[in-house]
């Protein structure tokens, strides 16, 4: 960082904060984690670094992320955008197939490494 510089940050978060406590992004991880669980007593994954598997996972709102960096104070903003991540897509395509391969993506990697 140099004075003056800019800082581009890139995050998950939600429209609100009703948002992220409308239980549908709990629910999913409580899926993913009833499955993983499942997994792990048939034996396909390992019981103990089940135990120790762990993703901090948090989605701020516009609100929250503005009140975090004007409370810092070592920062401040130029400019935020909010931008919905699936804008533009046909929402009677998102099938829960489709979503499972979403999730796998994005989660597959971080248990495989475990």
């Amino acid at each position: 960082m140099v004075p003056g510089g800019r800082l581009i940050v890139s995050l998950t978060g939600t429209q609100s904060p009703a948002s992220a406590s409308d239980g549908s992004a709990q629910q999913i991880w409580e899926f993913i984690a009833r499955i993983l669980d499942d997994m792990a007593s048939r034996g396909v994954l390992d019981k103990q670094k089940l135990k120790a598997f762990y993703i901090p996972v948090y989605s701020p709102s516009e609100k929250e992320v503005k009140e975090i960096i004007k409370e810092q104070g070592s920062f401040s903003i130029n400019e935020l955008q909010v931008h919905d991540s699936i804008a533009g897509v046909n929402k009677a395509v998102i099938s829960p197939k489709m979503m499972a391969y979403a999730l796998r993506a994005g989660i597959e990697p971080i248990i495989l490494n475990q």
